[in-house]
């Protein structure tokens, strides 16, 4: 099963360029679950970076991948 989720950063960006469009983008995201950040989330992040797993300029990406978690039981 998926839950679908958004980052901070993609409320932020929704809102941002021509306000219909704004406006439908977050009106899109009505409902959908915000990823909780946090220092530790931002070190993990960091951490993907600085392993060149993601590009340098690919922070805001990095940030939902950080905050991804599996259940390995």
């Amino acid at each position: 099963m998926f839950e679908v989720v958004a980052s901070q950063l993609v409320t932020v960006e929704a809102t941002l360029g021509d306000p219909g469009a704004a406006r439908r983008r977050f009106e899109t995201l009505d409902g959908i679950a915000v990823l909780p950040t946090n220092s530790n989330l931002d070190s993990i992040a960091n951490e993907i970076i600085k392993r060149r797993m993601m590009p340098a300029n690919a922070m805001s990406d990095a940030l939902p991948v950080a905050a991804t978690k599996r259940d390995l039981r």
